[in-house]
């Protein structure tokens, strides 16, 4: 059963993993992989929180269970919760053996929090317990080319593309970090192929081939059909006179200082924020 639930997670089908789960946790409620795999679909379908509290379950049911521990700390980095994720990832290291995984996960949260040479560091750890690990290599030439270092980056990054077995979502994210430092080299030419690629690979993706482009623009078009005067009609001011607390949404794209702005506005005693959600999410 529960390796059922693994192979549709890992092939995309949370709903239906969710469910297996579910069935093993009827029979076993304490099972703590089966809580921790629940809370790791609830992210993936977007109920961060609901998941998280999961993952937080497992580890409570099971605080030896190594493999909770880490997708704990998983959990915690997407969500943005850096500090806390590196909290669990070297408690995960302690616990042993001493993974790939673990140590890849401590090098992007020392990246997240600028502390470049410890990233460093704890990426070559987790290179010589995984040699063969593409992966490794770009986050690897990522933090060269934080620390200044473009011309090696760039080196590594050309080698390692050319490596056999790359998905295409992982290849998208190898050939836009090529062409970012390309960019900065002035190798402008060669910086536009390899953006060309990158968007290349990615239409290659499991993910771009189920989209549908005519989804979003059919919603909207429904909304705006659906938005009559008579409907608008219905709604009287009157009616929404009550104490709820009134909502104001903040918008923004990735890495423009809405999470520091939501934790500024957390400080003040009046003012309730929530993590991020996504935006018209269907």
């Amino acid at each position: 059963m529960y390796a059922d639930a693994m192979k549709l997670r890992n092939s995309g089908q949370n709903l239906a993993a969710i469910k297996k789960y579910e069935e093993i946790l009827r029979s076993w409620p304490k099972e703590a992989a089966a809580i921790s795999g629940r809370g790791q679909c609830l992210v993936h379908i977007g109920q961060q929180e609901l998941g998280l509290e999961e993952a937080r379950r497992a580890v409570k049911s099971d605080p030896g269970n190594l493999v909770c521990v880490n997708e704990l700390a998983i959990i915690l980095f997407n969500l943005g919760k850096v500090d806390e994720s590196l909290k669990w990832a070297k408690r995960a290291v302690k616990m042993g053996p001493h993974g790939a995984k673990t140590y890849s996960l401590m090098a992007n949260c020392y990246e997240k929090l600028h502390r470049i040479d410890e990233a460093l560091e704890a990426n070559r750890r987790a290179q010589m317990a995984d040699p063969q690990n593409k992966y490794l290599k770009l986050l690897e030439a990522k933090l060269i080319a934080r620390n200044g270092d473009d011309e090696r980056a760039r080196d590594i990054l050309q080698k390692v593309v050319q490596a056999p077995g790359w998905r295409p979502e992982r290849k998208t994210k190898v050939f836009s970090e090529l062409g970012r430092i390309l960019d900065k080299l002035k190798s402008y030419d060669q910086a536009y192929d390899a953006f060309e690629q990158s968007g290349l690979e990615a239409s290659r993706s499991p993910k771009a081939q189920r989209f549908n482009p005519g989804k979003r623009p059919a919603f909207i078009n429904a909304f705006v059909e659906g938005l009559t005067e008579d409907r608008l009609k219905k709604w009287k001011p009157e009616d929404l006179n009550d104490d709820s607390w009134i909502p104001a949404f903040l918008v923004g794209f990735p890495r423009s200082g809405t999470t520091m702005t939501e934790q500024i506005l957390a400080a003040h005693s009046s003012i309730r924020t929530s993590d991020e959600r996504p935006y018209l999410d269907y």
